[in-house]
């Protein structure tokens, strides 16, 4: 199994590129995992208690089962994924089930903070955004996606986001192989990012 790292700030476009990417390739051929679904449960707590704890820092991601469950796709096994409810904010009862492929794009804001999963990956591809883009990109989605009030979405970006990008993720760009800038149009990156993995794998 080839593995696919793409990574990047919140609301840098990330999914949108992974899309893209996938649709170069037959389903039989790839499959998208996000870290997104590795979130740790939050059973335990109260909405409220949920609605303030920081989900852009490294200890939000339960990276035990993530690594887990990478070296038992790359064993040729199916994984029960977590379904991540970000309307909830917590995980869902149910699992998903998801198959190996040749090719696994995994997606992620921290991957590249966990040793072990970092190692795994064959290819890592940086989504690099300004902020402003970012910024924009996290409104329109929390707000019209995970029905979000407009002041939580910018006291979450302003007090989390923000800081957790400058100290976690933004460092993880000069370690990228590739790093596509998505300010604007991203589509010769992507048709390049295609040629070159039909080629390594």
């Amino acid at each position: 199994m080839f593995i696919i790292g793409i990574t990047g700030g919140s609301g840098s476009g990330k999914s949108s590129i992974v899309n893209a990417i996938a649709k170069g390739f037959d389903k039989n051929q790839l499959t998208v995992l996000s870290q997104d679904r590795y979130y740790n449960p939050l059973d335990h707590l109260s909405p409220e208690e949920r609605s303030v704890q920081n989900f852009d820092h490294p200890s939000a991601f339960d990276y035990d089962l993530l690594e887990k469950h990478l070296q038992e796709l790359k064993k040729g096994n199916t994984i029960p994924a977590p379904i991540y409810s970000f309307v909830k904010e917590t995980r869902e009862p149910e699992t998903d089930p998801i198959s190996p492929t040749p090719i696994l794009l995994l997606e992620g804001i921290l991957l590249m903070n966990h040793p072990e999963i970092k190692s795994m990956v064959d290819l890592w591809i940086y989504i690099d955004t300004d902020e402003d883009h970012r910024l924009m990109r996290r409104v329109l989605r929390d707000t019209a996606e995970r029905g979000q009030e407009l002041t939580k979405v910018f006291r979450r970006y302003t007090e989390q986001v923000k800081p957790m990008h400058q100290n976690y993720i933004e460092a993880s760009k000069s370690e990228a192989d590739i790093i596509i800038n998505n300010n604007h149009h991203y589509d010769r990156s992507v048709q390049f990012v295609i040629k070159a993995v039909q080629q390594m794998v």
